[in-house]
């Protein structure tokens, strides 16, 4: 079973292991792939843990705690796969007042601060990825309003316009809605910036060619070429061209909506890493995760959504999964009493 719960969550997840153990019964053997590590120390009886196509180890699952699994993945220590760096929180970038969708949003209001990532919680069908939609353009405001502030004031009403504000968003879906598969990936990591490749209506390759090569080398993707079709990278290497698309617009606002799904523990540190670089520029980041750790380990605040709505706010300190969690399943009249 090859990343089966990739797409799955609550109940649905639930049935899946169900049958897992049903399987195991009738003394069916099953080899699950997963970079979700509590699937793994829930159904594994023996892990084998594979780093850059070799074998680092092979334990049952009784020998293994979290810490030490991820260190066999990542080759570093647990308090380290969460960067963190010492940064000032800058100006207010960006203000979405009392939005509202035809969707599910109902009067959400938030700030975000140059230089901070702010967490975006929440169970299945909260509004999460309707809030990231919203904020990028892709859905009509049927109230409210959203507007960079300060040097770059702007407001938009399309995808177009919010990329030429400085905002962009990574989607979490990358294949339907972030790559052109079947394209290269030199294709996909410049076709934002064609405009400022070109001279008199001709493609400069020289030009592209060191914007792919920067991107390459900045994010770490592994590829046998730059004319490679992204198809055939790694989950990972995918987001990462996702990821590099974006940043050669150079944008002041990034939405990540699950920036690290399907992807492997090694990969994942590498896009944490570039969080914090980005923070230490001065780039405000919105990150949309279902990963809990992930949620509490990067995000410096964090904003909890119940159905279309913020059901509260925390700070770093304040932040714990029961608490996330609390929020995130209380009912409308209990969230109306915040």
């Amino acid at each position: 079973m090859d990343e089966p719960s990739a797409i799955l969550a609550g109940s649905e997840l639930d049935q899946l292991f169900r049958i897992i153990e049903s399987l195991k019964a009738q003394g069916v053997t099953v080899i699950y792939i997963s970079h979700r590590l509590e699937e793994v120390f829930r159904i594994a009886d023996e892990v084998t843990v594979l780093k850059d196509g070799e074998l680092v180890a092979t334990r049952p699952i009784e020998e293994l705690d979290r810490a030490t699994l991820v260190e066999y993945m990542v080759g570093r220590p647990l308090d380290e796969v969460f960067p963190q760096t010492k940064h000032e929180q800058g100006e207010l970038v960006l203000v979405a007042d009392d939005i509202a969708t035809d969707t599910i949003l109902d009067g959400v209001s938030l700030e975000l601060y140059a230089g901070e990532i702010l967490g975006i919680a929440g169970m299945v069908g909260s509004g999460r990825t309707e809030l990231a939609r919203a904020l990028f353009g892709a859905d009509a405001l049927t109230g409210g309003s959203i507007k960079l502030v300060g040097k770059g004031s702007a407001t938009w009403g399309s995808p177009a316009q919010a990329i030429g504000a400085g905002l962009v968003l990574v989607p979490e879906d990358r294949k339907a809605h972030g790559l052109f598969t079947t394209l290269s990936v030199r294709i996909n990591v410049t076709i934002p910036i064609l405009s400022t490749l070109t001279r008199f209506g001709v493609l400069k390759r020289s030009a592209e060619d060191k914007v792919v090569r920067g991107a390459q080398k900045r994010l770490s993707i592994v590829m046998s070429s730059a004319d490679q079709e992204t198809q055939f990278l790694s989950g990972g290497n995918q987001q990462k061209v996702v990821l590099a698309k974006w940043l050669s617009t150079n944008p002041a606002v990034i939405i990540l909506d699950e920036p690290t799904r399907g992807v492997d523990v090694g990969a994942k540190f590498e896009i944490y890493r570039l969080m914090r670089q980005l923070n230490d520029r001065g780039i405000a980041i919105v990150m949309i995760s279902s990963e809990l750790p992930e949620i509490i380990g990067m995000s410096d605040r964090i904003m909890v959504m119940n159905d279309g709505r913020i059901a509260g706010e925390l700070t770093r300190e304040e932040a714990g999964e029961a608490r996330i969690i609390e929020l995130a399943t209380m009912g409308a009249a209990e969230a109306s009493r915040l």
